[in-house]
């Protein structure tokens, strides 16, 4: 390997006689002095990485994040609302659409906007969890994009430098890779594009500082996106706008949204629904779904609950992560793309930290901003000498990461074996996956520059993580089979079926394909038992409460299905015969 020539290094690194000793300057060196790569490495222009490459990368991450999309049972409540609701709302006329309803009852807690794209991919394709997920997979796939362009750009340079491009990569790279990211995008939940929304909005918001004030109508379209998904979550980018304004001193970027119209835009796009719905009786809904955020409610927590759960979400690069909050403290004055970065971590943060009601998918739209900010660390140490106690950490840092995915393989097979009592093709994957993309830049890129190992060791991560974390890590969870399901099916083929208590069963409504009305009053109950004598009661209860339900007699235990944490009590007539046959 050709030597290259450094200026004056106190490390101490493994020379080409291979005795250490300092390297003083002037001396040469091979490239595998990870701390002179790490301060020389972004000078080199084949660092900085080709559209082909990145486009090539992207389409991969696509498909990888679409394979065996319907494979996972649908398990999560919130998951399950979206696709029933959107099942429910197909062969309704325009007044089902604006309000949506679930087993008979209207679902406005949250907006229409994921029922509505659901729904339309059901009609293209058919009903089925593949395409129930599509569009959020979709969703999440095309805020990667995003991700690379706000992570370029937040520098506010009107020219993209190279390490712009590199701080875009590593950042999208990050976010590609993150455990949650992985986890919620493969899931048809309202997160996601609530996540997209934000991006969107973030970056027009950047971009407009040093362009055309017409990117805030951008802007303003992600605003009226996270507003049409989520609701409330639509106050983050104007939390940013309000930081930028306090932390420059100065009204223009806030008057600019208003005064461009911008503002208008995302009331027009997304205020028409709300109005409709509010005028609806059914629109009180919205007051309770606020009322609950408010208090809590059965999820009231503190805001330190989000910390493990953020360094969960954000491996295998959560080292990072915390390294550069760690070195961003040091630069905060001369460094002002960290205190934009920062800025836009605080806006989505604040206001889940004074919100009593803690959920961890809630953090999940905050995760580009904290993808920039492992884009920043990376580059920072690769562009600009540092002190030798910072290269050393993010040396280990990287070694440690490596290592840590390299113990993971082995560690995949004994906890696939260890909850299955059984080795699948996905085990053997994941684990093969992990060994094989650290050995690779542990043996073969171990004598190359540090930044083209990080810049290679991304890439595979965003190869390897949907193998982990979207194909293997859902094979863990223990939810009612779909042969149990389909049993039930046969069973009580063209029954009607009843949830009875406090919880309905949503995600049986959409294995079954049937509406599952609920009621939670015992003389209901007897009334509804006694109009349909074939009838099937549901329970839904934590496996640890009592059997024991306040039911009339004339019901007896069927069936149970056990997930290991929940169950469902199936119920029937006492001497109703069954009837197993084909559902229609």
């Amino acid at each position: 390997m050709s030597k290259t020539t450094f200026p004056k290094c106190s490390h101490y690194e493994m020379s080409a006689d291979n005795s250490k000793g300092p390297v003083a300057a002037g001396d040469e060196v091979d490239g595998s002095c990870t701390i002179c790569c790490l301060m020389n490495a972004a000078s080199k222009p084949e660092l900085v990485p080709s559209t082909r490459f990145l486009i090539g990368t992207w389409i991969v991450l696509g498909v990888l994040m679409f394979i065996l999309l319907g494979d996972r049972d649908v398990s999560r409540a919130q998951e399950a609302r979206v696709l029933e609701t959107a099942r429910q709302m197909l062969g309704a006329d325009w007044h089902g659409w604006l309000i949506p309803q679930l087993n008979g009852e209207p679902r406005l807690r949250k907006p229409p906007l994921c029922y509505w794209y659901t729904a339309a991919s059901y009609s293209l394709f058919h009903v089925s969890e593949t395409a129930g997920r599509l569009p959020t997979m979709l969703i999440g796939w095309l805020t990667v994009g995003v991700t690379f362009l706000l992570g370029r750009d937040i520098s506010g340079a009107k020219v993209p430098t190279a390490r712009d491009l590199q701080r875009g990569f590593f950042s999208a790279a990050a976010l590609a890779s993150a455990f949650y990211f992985i986890r919620f995008s493969r899931s048809a939940e309202t997160d996601p594009p609530t996540m997209l929304g934000t991006a969107i909005a973030l970056w027009a918001i950047v971009r407009s500082l040093n362009g055309s004030k017409y990117w805030l109508h951008l802007a303003a379209l992600g605003i009226a996106f996270s507003a049409m998904t989520k609701g409330p979550p639509a106050i983050y980018p104007i939390l940013f706008l309000i930081t930028l304004c306090v932390a420059g001193k100065t009204a223009a970027p806030l008057m600019s949204f208003i005064t461009s119209g911008a503002i208008a835009t995302a009331l027009v796009l997304s205020g028409a629904w709300w109005v409709y719905v509010l005028a609806n009786p059914a629109g009180a809904q919205v007051s309770q779904e606020l009322r609950v955020i408010a208090t809590g409610a059965s999820h009231f927590g503190f805001f330190y609950e989000y910390i493990p759960v953020l360094l969960v979400a954000l491996l295998p690069w959560t080292p990072f992560y915390l390294a550069g909050f760690l070195l961003g403290i040091f630069e905060w004055k001369q460094d002002s793309t960290f205190r934009t970065i920062v800025y836009a971590i605080g806006c989505v943060f604040v206001p889940l930290a004074v919100t009593p009601q803690v959920q961890p998918h809630y953090l999940v739209p905050m995760l580009p901003c904290c993808a920039m900010l492992v884009g920043w660390t990376i580059v920072r140490v690769l562009g600009q000498p540092l002190d030798a106690r910072w290269t050393g950490i993010m040396r280990w840092i990287f070694r440690g990461t490596l290592i840590a995915c390299l113990v993971g393989g082995p560690i995949v097979i004994a906890v696939g074996y260890g909850m299955k009592k059984t080795l699948g093709i996905t085990d053997l994957l994941a684990s093969a996956c992990l060994i094989a993309s650290s050995l690779l830049i542990l043996i073969v890129f171990r004598r190359r520059s540090a930044s083209l190992q990080l810049a290679a060791w991304a890439s595979f991560m965003v190869i390897t993580m949907p193998i982990v974390a979207g194909w293997w890590a859902p094979t863990l969870a223990g939810t009612a089979s779909r042969a149990e399901l389909k049993s039930i099916a046969y069973l009580y083929a063209g029954r009607p079926f009843l949830t009875f208590g406090d919880d309905s069963s949503i995600a049986l409504s959409f294995d079954l394909r049937q509406a599952i009305p609920r009621t939670s009053d015992p003389a209901t109950l007897l009334r509804f038992v006694e109009a349909h004598p074939d009838a099937v009661i549901v329970i839904e209860r934590d496996r640890r409460a009592k059997s024991e339900a306040p039911l009339p007699d004339v019901l007896e235990e069927a069936k149970v299905l056990s997930n290991g944490k929940d169950k469902l009590e199936f119920y029937t007539r006492i001497g109703q015969p069954m009837t197993p046959g084909p559902r229609e």
